[in-house]
């Protein structure tokens, strides 16, 4: 016969299987007591006999009778519930075609991208979190499940912006990552360890979330193309492999006489975890590296075009205004080479080597250790007090430049280009919000700027053309005159 001990190690089961419906409580204790009692008539031991109806209920059995009763008396609940399960399967099968569309460069990409990430964030996580809740009826967890949908849904958010390109996307998954960070992940340690008695299990899962925090930190500070994401990422890592995990698994192969599946599914899953965090990883700074390239490709390409375009006009055409016109070139190139010693400069102090000289040589980004740092650039281009502020010496030659280039022609349409030019450049705070930037980024402003530079002499040049073709129009007109 049972004891007053063992239906109390029944009864404990039970609440810990969350089974909060009191009626429903009772009938299940009441239940699983017979059967224990009908095992033990069968000349069994108490431990043994509980084991074998454990067994027959199956793994969360009493969970699942639980949520079978609730389905069936909650209409509302059993709408959410199948909306939960059919948009949980819709809109993984949107995003995976989205994707693979993207891949192929399809249409109709953009269009399931979109019509997936709206299913995951505007119907499945709501039914998610309500049927959560509907199930365990526990008020200690609404800031867990409050915190994950928001986060959940201003990451997913941030996700789709980021894909399509859209404003906003990076603002998304920093409030997304932020939530997740702060608020949700001690949530849901706080939940988590609220029954762990063993002192080697808690600690084990305390190091696992903070792992967690840094490696989520880490993604995204990668993913922003702030610094510190590889220290993040290292920190997290180690946090994860080389004292949580092995504190874990040091706890289940003490508490366990064999092995389980469970235990190679964790450190399967952290395995593939980490991995795909650190993969992507790569994969985004890859990514970058190649899209930061083929701009400063195309820029140099254009660039080399534009300067050999404005030295054959000089070349092809006798001006008037030669002198002008050479004096222009020579102004322009003055510029264009220090701003070429800018960006060397830039270069070699942060990878120790000088680029290779010319318009035709490698993308620069090739070269560098740290191209999403700035504080190279700050201190080069903005550090009076170092003997640097290399920013405003180059803002004092612009203007300079563009003055010039007013007095060589006081008055043409190009007025108002140069106005704007010159206002722009003039600002006091032109430097620092062009300076106060990554270093790749920078050195695409400056390969910009000399760009912008060469189309201005581009302009200039047609202007003096077309005041000499106009000189020639007035002279033959006053021929026909005379004549």
């Amino acid at each position: 016969m049972l004891t007053e001990a063992h239906i109390s190690v029944i009864e404990k089961d039970v609440e810990q299987a969350r089974i909060f419906y009191s009626h429903l409580k009772e009938d299940l204790v009441d239940h699983i007591c017979c059967d224990v009692e009908s095992e033990m008539e069968q000349g069994y031991k108490f431990n043994d006999a509980y084991k074998m109806v454990q067994q027959r209920i199956g793994y969360r059995g009493l969970k699942k009778i639980q949520d079978d009763t609730f389905y069936l008396i909650d209409k509302t609940y059993r709408i959410m519930k199948n909306t939960m399960k059919a948009t949980g399967l819709i809109a993984p099968v949107l995003m995976g075609f989205g994707s693979l569309f993207k891949v192929f460069h399809w249409p109709g990409a953009s269009v399931l991208l979109v019509l997936g990430f709206l299913t995951l964030c505007l119907v499945f996580l709501p039914t998610s979190v309500y049927v959560l809740y509907k199930e365990t009826r526990s008020n200690k967890n609404v800031l867990t499940y409050l915190t994950g949908f928001i986060a959940a849904f201003a990451f997913a958010l941030g996700v789709l912006f980021k894909v399509q390109h859209w404003p906003g996307g990076g603002i998304l998954l920093v409030v997304g990552e932020f939530v997740f960070i702060v608020l949700f992940l001690p949530a849901l340690l706080a939940q988590t360890i609220r029954n762990v008695d063993n002192r080697l299990q808690k600690t084990s899962i305390i190091v696992a979330f903070v792992a967690t925090g840094f490696l989520a930190a880490g993604y995204l500070f990668k993913i922003m193309h702030w610094p510190g994401a590889a220290i993040l990422l290292l920190a997290g890592n180690v946090f994860l492999f080389l004292i949580a995990v092995p504190i874990y698994g040091t706890h289940i192969l003490k508490s366990k006489t064999y092995i389980t599946g469970r235990f190679i599914m964790l450190v399967l899953g952290v395995a593939w975890l980490i991995l795909s965090v650190n993969l992507i990883s790569v994969k985004v700074s890859r990514n970058l590296s190649q899209s930061y390239n083929g701009q400063f490709s195309e820029l140099l390409h254009g660039n080399r075009l534009l300067k050999e375009s404005n030295s054959l006009f000089l070349e092809q055409n006798q001006l008037s205004e030669a002198t002008k016109a050479h004096e222009l070139h020579a102004a322009t190139e003055e510029v264009y080479d220090k701003i070429d010693q800018l960006k060397s400069d830039l270069v070699m102090f942060d990878s120790g080597l000088r680029p290779e000289p010319g318009l035709n040589s490698k993308p620069l980004l090739h070269y560098l250790k740290t191209p999403f740092g700035h504080d190279l650039v700050r201190k080069y281009m903005l550090d009076k007090d170092a003997g640097s502020g290399e920013g405003y010496a180059l803002q004092d030659e612009l203007k300079q430049y563009l003055r010039e280039m007013d007095a060589i022609l006081p008055a043409h349409d190009l007025n108002p280009i140069l106005e704007e030019f010159y206002n722009d450049v003039a600002e006091d705070t032109w430097p620092s919000h062009h300076f106060s930037n990554s270093l790749a980024y920078t050195l695409e402003y400056l390969t910009l700027l000399q760009q912008k530079l060469l189309m201005l002499e581009s302009a200039f040049q047609s202007v003096m053309l077309d005041i000499d073709a106009h000189a020639v129009a007035e002279d033959v007109s006053s021929q026909k005159q005379s004549s």
